[in-house]
């Protein structure tokens, strides 16, 4: 990670710090990650597994969610359809997913900087977030412009997501992609 808690590619970028999960003598020791999905650098912490047990087993089912495009993303929507994915699996598989999962461009913590009012950021902030990948790449162009081998302060700028997309490349900020799951048991609480 770097030292503001991002993934680096340590092949191409000296990490700032690295973490490790370990598991021993019957517990398990990491690093702690916030909701939001940053490491908390110099923090460990140990489990003992005689008192704690892992959300789900190596066998059960996690689906990854596909966020199409064209908008329409409102919490309410969201909310309905996470709890219908919920049902659908019970129904038609006979199980009961316990998490759902997701990694893409719109999991970038700087959505929530650059567009703390959109429906995109009152997604981010409904789910528990993993470290961001690696920055690399366009993640979101192709997305939102159909085409990810552009600047986007080169491309038409109608919206306010164009326009976070242009003022996060003035920063001269990498874009990134990020991932997050959410567990179904909570997802009655979607929105609050």
């Amino acid at each position: 990670f770097d030292k503001d808690g991002f993934r680096v590619d340590p092949e191409k970028e000296t990490p700032a710090f690295v973490t490790r999960l370990k598991e021993l003598d019957n517990r398990i020791t990491g690093t702690p990650v916030t909701p939001d999905g940053f490491p908390l650098a110099g923090r460990k912490v140990t489990l003992d597994l005689r008192e704690w047990m892992p959300l789900c087993a190596p066998w059960d089912m996690i689906p990854s969610l596909h966020i199409p495009g064209g908008g329409g993303m409102t919490p309410e929507a969201i909310k309905s359809s996470l709890l219908e994915a919920k049902q659908f699996f019970r129904k038609y598989f006979s199980t009961d997913v316990k998490a759902f999962v997701c990694g893409s461009w719109i999991f970038n913590p700087a959505w929530e900087r650059e567009l703390p009012d959109s429906n995109l950021a009152d997604f981010s902030r409904q789910v528990y977030k993993t470290p961001c990948f690696p920055a690399g790449g366009g993640p979101g162009l192709f997305f939102v412009y159909g085409r990810e081998d552009m600047d986007p302060r080169e491309l038409p700028c109608t919206s306010s997501l164009h326009k976070a997309f242009r003022r996060i490349y003035e920063k001269g900020e990498p874009l990134r992609s990020g991932a997050m799951f959410i567990l179904t048991e909570d997802l009655v609480h979607y929105g609050t």
